[in-house]
């Protein structure tokens, strides 16, 4: 009977610390946490049980029986900063996902704002600062992105999106070896990643390594045989080794991306490179 009332006690405690999260909607959340304190607690009160069953001596169960209280405590404060811990960190992923640059450049005063608030350390606080440096660079404002972009990587010098994107800052800054550097070292921490190999193999190009520029394509377009830009390439470095396969990527690359100019006129040169030959 003792049992059930202990647990019938914390079921209780438990819910009335959950409750705020089934006021918010967030029932599942709520319900397992509840859930979670009744079970650890039932399987305590089991072990305990059976190991007070085991001990036939006498001081050695009041010795159980007084330390008892102390681990339990010890236990659940545990988990009660476990918990606390992840409510955080949940709550600021969801903070940080507010700037997301898929919504558009409305929304940087909201980036602005979470970035100032000084909560967000570490990984998150490069994330917010490279996703502000993404729309920034969306919007044209390229000396903006790109100082995102570099406080995002002297926070966090490893992460991957932050380096692709400066790697496209600089390509378009036509700083062909910094954007190569850019590019190298995330395929070298992300090696599946075929649109870093896509744009080193554009930067290799532009930077004249023609070779090195043909690999980078064949694997890029290996890894995703959808990106247009790695066939526009390969089509036109094939094209400057009088390789007449390159029209046949340059078309490749016209049937992923129809509505780009940039290929339609490299393929239509070709063609009418190809017909005087």
């Amino acid at each position: 009977m003792t049992t059930y009332i202990g647990l019938a006690v914390i079921f209780f405690v438990s819910f009335m610390k959950n409750i705020e999260r089934f006021n918010n909607g967030d029932t599942g959340s709520a319900l397992g946490l509840t859930v979670g304190s009744v079970t650890g607690a039932w399987l305590i009160i089991a072990i305990v049980r059976v190991v007070a069953r085991k001990l036939s001596d006498d001081n050695a169960r009041v010795m159980f029986w007084t330390t008892l209280p102390v681990v339990i405590l010890v236990v659940f404060a545990s988990l009660g900063q476990w918990a606390a811990e992840y409510n955080k960190r949940m709550a600021l992923d969801s903070e940080k996902y507010l700037c997301d640059p898929a919504k558009g450049v409305d929304i940087i005063p909201t980036c602005t704002r979470l970035i100032n608030t000084q909560r967000f350390s570490g990984r998150d606080a490069a994330i917010l600062l490279n996703n502000r440096g993404v729309i920034f660079l969306n919007s044209g404002q390229t000396d903006r992105a790109l100082a995102d972009i570099e406080r995002a990587l002297y926070i966090k010098p490893d992460l991957v999106s932050a380096l692709y994107n400066r790697g496209h800052v600089k390509a378009g800054l036509k700083q062909w070896d910094d954007a190569i550097r850019d590019f190298s070292r995330v395929v070298e921490l992300t090696p599946k990643m075929a649109a870093a190999w896509s744009g080193r193999c554009f930067a290799n190009v532009e930077n004249n390594q023609f070779y090195t520029a043909r690999d980078d394509c064949n694997r890029a377009i290996e890894l995703d045989p959808t990106i247009a830009a790695a066939w526009a390439n390969r089509g036109l470095i094939k094209l400057s080794f009088n390789d007449p396969q390159g029209l046949r990527d340059l078309e490749e690359a016209v049937r992923l991306e129809p509505q780009n100019a940039s290929f339609v006129k490299a393929l239509s040169d070709a063609k009418k490179a190809a017909k005087k030959d």
